[in-house]
This record gives structure tokens, sequence and C-alpha cells, in this order.
């Protein structure tokens, strides 16, 4: 009599190619997870440099209308207006620029090779140029007009 029964089973060839498969599914599928990870990273450093970018452009113009005196100094910048003193200290080394009041101070990160020059330009007031980005973008800073200041130059014109 023959005690041998035989099963219905996979052999060792078929489960080590099995493991090998779906080795290779997990990892295609961690390898799609890094850089879609990297990928949201990246955008959203690019994403937070733009708002920084746009804000600090908002601040200075605002600043910038607002003052009486205005000193350039190499990387910094000094605003006199009638409530405060403002100073703009640029920090190209650690990408960033700090705006700093008497009670309290802003960092915006963001590269920058600090602020340039100020001059005479198109028949517009002096005009602030703030070099931002790796490749030394010029940011233009115009004081901003109020509505009224607006009507009054085209009408004027």
């Amino acid at each position: 009599m023959n005690k041998h029964r035989t099963y219905k089973a996979f052999t060792l060839v078929e489960l080590l190619l099995a493991m090998a498969i779906g080795l290779l599914i997990i990892a295609m599928a961690y390898m799609a997870f890094l850089f879609l990870t990297q990928r949201f990273i990246q955008q959203k450093k690019s994403s937070e440099t733009i708002t920084n970018t746009y804000r600090l452009k908002d601040l200075l113009s605002w600043d910038y209308q607002r003052a009486h005196t205005v000193k350039y100094e190499g990387r910094d910048l000094f605003l006199e207006t009638n409530q405060s003193n403002i100073i703009y200290k640029a920090h190209p080394e650690e990408q960033m620029i700090m705006r700093i009041l008497a009670h309290r101070t802003d960092t915006f990160w963001l590269p920058n090779q600090g602020f340039q020059s100020m001059y005479e330009w198109e028949g517009t007031p002096k005009v602030l140029l703030l070099s931002v980005g790796v490749d030394g973008t010029f940011l233009p800073i115009v004081p901003k007009q109020s509505i009224q200041q607006k009507i009054r130059s085209r009408y004027e014109n």
C-alpha cells in the first residue's frame, strides 16, 4: 500500500519568483512615493519663496511710500517715517532679509544679493532695487500710490 499523498502546492521556484515580483512592485511604489514627496517639498519651498517675495515687496513699498528719509548703506536700508524708524537688513549668506521695527522683527527667507542701488527710472521717483533669487533678478520697489494720487496724476497729464 502506498501511503504517499500528493498535494497541490507551489514549488520553491514559483514562490521565489512571486516574492521577487512583489518586491519589485513594492520598490517601484516606494520610489514613486519618494519622487512625489521630493517634488512636493520643492513646490512648497518655491511657493514660500514667492509668497515671501511678494509680502516683502508690499511691505517695502508701503514703508518706502511713508518714509520721509531714506538711507542706503551696503546691505542695510534705513527708512525714517513719522511714526518709527524701519531698518531692512539683507543677509545674502543666510538667504534672508530682516525688517526691524522698534517693537518687532520680521524675517523673510529668500535668496538675495541685497539692495543694489537707488536711481531715477523713467520719470518715476527714486526706485529701490532689491536683488532676489540665485540669479540676482532685480525687484523694483516703487512707492505705492493712493487712489487720490493715481487720479490726480491721471488728470494732471
